[in-house]
């Protein structure tokens, strides 16, 4: 690897951090609300949403994943929700955000992958698993 200033590096890291969790933060809220709009932002238009659900694997493209969120959800805007980024990972444009939320009475953890493009970062793939209800 090449030597790098840690003190750029540190400082490009927390501003890409702020970047991806702007992203992540839109993903939360247009599957929260419903808002295609945030979840069209969040999302690269060709995003797919994959995990297992009641034992079946669901695989769906983002617009299929936005429509799901306007159709079920039941928050009105500005309503709270629980919702936490716990980590992100970044290596030059490629970055991995693991969160976790609570979305239709079950709890899911979620790996987003998401790819920089033109100054832009977002979600390209989700991979989700939801927890058994307890």
């Amino acid at each position: 690897m090449p030597p790098v200033d840690e003190f750029e590096f540190r400082r490009a890291t927390v501003s890409e951090q702020e970047r991806i969790s702007e992203a992540v933060n839109s993903y939360f809220v247009g599957m929260m609300y419903g808002n295609k709009t945030s979840l069209q932002t969040a999302f690269h238009k060709d995003a797919s949403i994959i995990g297992n659900l009641e034992g079946k694997l669901n695989w769906m493209s983002r617009d299929a994943f936005a429509n799901l969120c306007k159709a079920e959800t039941t928050l009105a805007d500005g309503d709270p929700f629980e919702a936490s980024i716990e980590s992100i990972d970044i290596t030059g444009d490629n970055a991995v955000a693991k969160v976790v939320n609570h979305f239709l009475g079950t709890w899911y953890t979620d790996y987003l992958s998401l790819l920089r493009t033109n100054g832009q970062w977002q979600i390209v793939n989700k991979i989700y698993h939801a927890h058994p209800k307890t």
